[in-house]
């Protein structure tokens, strides 16, 4: 039997397609019966629970050989840091210790890229030695990541067969909820009024994850991090992409990060103001005006890792949004 956090979400979703897919008894945890979820409900087993109730996560864990952590809440507002590191650090804490206790035969714990930080040199693209505290970005969200990767790391070295799994920024059709795809779609929506003049992404399609995470739970070592990265782009680049596949122009002007963190708020008050949804923000800019390259070759090494591109990709979630996307 396989556990999933975080199920209802967009990669966590995939992932129990993809253990479906191959005849895998699946559990999921959440806090209520999934009405929209991304798979077929009658073949899972649902857990009723939340990450931050240390009883119904060990309730879970009963008769669980392996466990995908995969849930967190993502926020980048400030004031939410009470509430991120009680899902992110305590919720995780809460899935190591109830592992400890089952005798699991493999963690995969789900952290993210800003637990190893960016790079201030492109060409010099960070792995999975480097550690980033999150302290310079001012956003509660990384300092929860990584707080949460440190508790995975003390269990591993306790003896806990963990494995930690560090997704760089991912897209790909399915994303109902816009949890990556938002600047896509504000992209679409003409809400990206300029580029930044630095800042990068590492992009990965998020079915490529989901074989990452596979792969990381069948042939990962327990106690070590892996980037599971595709291709880094430029800013500029990602743009461009979405320009050549979409029809809409990319931002002509570049401007300093500095001078984009001090109009992003003029954007949500523009658009409020119209009584229309804006789709990025403060903390997106924030984070987009770092350079987060990486260097990924040990997923691809000891993992098997193999990416498809980021116009495959791209190309395959603007048709989604197309289609399926309804505001």
């Amino acid at each position: 039997m396989d556990l999933v956090t975080g199920a209802t979400g967009f990669l966590g979703g995939q992932l129990v397609n993809e253990l479906l897919s191959q005849e895998k008894r699946v559990r999921i945890l959440c806090r209520s019966e999934p009405t929209n979820a991304s798979f077929d409900t009658s073949r899972v087993e649902v857990a009723r629970g939340d990450l931050t109730d240390a009883a119904s996560v060990e309730d879970a864990t009963k008769d669980v050989e392996r466990i995908f952590h995969v849930a967190g809440r993502v926020d980048f507002h400030p004031w939410r840091r009470k509430e991120l590191l009680a899902v992110n650090e305590q919720g995780t804490r809460h899935v190591m210790s109830a592992a400890e206790r089952a005798g699991v035969s493999r963690v995969v714990h789900v952290s993210s890229v800003s637990t190893i930080g960016a790079t201030s040199d492109p060409t010099k693209p960070l792995n999975e030695e480097d550690f980033g505290t999150g302290e310079g970005l001012q956003l509660p969200y990384p300092q929860s990541k990584y707080r949460a990767e440190k508790v995975a790391l003390e269990y591993a070295s306790r003896g806990l067969p963990v494995v930690i799994c560090n997704p760089t920024f991912f897209g790909g059709p399915g994303d109902k909820y816009l949890s990556s795809a938002r600047t896509i779609v504000s992209f679409l929506k003409g809400q990206v009024w300029f580029g930044l003049t630095k800042g990068g992404m590492c992009y990965t399609d998020a079915r490529d994850i989901v074989s990452g995470l596979v792969a990381a739970m069948e042939k990962g070592t327990p106690g070590e991090r892996y980037i599971l990265g595709g291709t880094n782009l430029a800013l500029h680049e990602y743009h461009a992409i979405l320009a050549k596949l979409t029809g809409h122009r990319a931002p002509r002007f570049r401007i300093p990060p500095w001078l984009a963190m001090g109009i992003a708020p003029l954007g949500r008050v523009y658009y409020g103001i119209q009584g229309k949804k804006i789709y990025v923000g403060v903390g997106d800019v924030r984070l987009a005006s770092h350079c987060w390259h990486f260097d990924y070759t040990k997923a691809g090494r000891d993992l098997g890792l193999v990416c498809r591109s980021p116009e495959e990709s791209l190309h395959d979630t603007v048709e989604w949004l197309k289609t399926e996307w309804k505001e």
